[in-house]
């Protein structure tokens, strides 16, 4: 059986360890049997949710210090999805991935979705400005249709929009 194979049948909980100062992430696999192959994707799955969890917790240590901005959000939004991206290209199901990502980093439910939206919805640096507020991309961001978005973005960007309560009633 290959990689593949093993993978495919890969359930994934992130636990926290403690270990000296800082949270150590552990990956715990349903697997009675671990080959080497899957030890060595639980091994890039730890080291890349460590990173993510490191970036939200830069970005939340920014956030409260008031340091926080609109390319940084956005940086690590991109961060964020390439983490999902990832786990998908593996093939692995990572079981309450929001809980354990809320647990790690600091964040709330709703900006944690915030950001999973940010970069997926806005992957193309020119919509990022850092002339808009936060509270204006997720105004744009709550926007189901594409195209209303997109004209929302536009006008966000040319200045027409300047407040959340502008984006969300146009």
């Amino acid at each position: 059986m290959g990689q593949d194979a093993l993978t495919t049948k890969l359930v994934v909980d992130l636990k926290r360890f403690e270990s000296g100062e800082r949270g150590r992430v552990g990956v715990v696999f349903d697997l009675n049997d671990l080959s080497p192959g899957v030890r060595e994707v639980a091994s890039e799955i730890e080291k890349e949710y460590a990173d993510v969890v490191y970036n939200l917790r830069r970005l939340r240590e920014d956030v409260m210090t008031g340091k926080s901005t609109i390319i940084n959000r956005w940086e690590t939004s991109k961060k964020l999805d390439a983490f999902f991206a990832s786990l998908g290209s593996k093939k692995v199901k990572v079981r309450s991935s929001l809980r354990a990502l809320i647990r790690d980093s600091g964040f709330s439910r709703t900006e944690l979705k915030y950001l999973m939206k940010f970069y997926r919805l806005l992957p193309e640096r020119r919509w990022i400005s850092g002339e808009v507020s936060w509270s204006v991309y997720k105004g744009v961001l709550d926007k189901t249709d594409e195209v209303r978005r997109m004209k929302a973005m536009s006008r966000v960007l040319r200045g027409n929009l300047k407040t959340e309560y502008q984006v969300r009633h146009s």
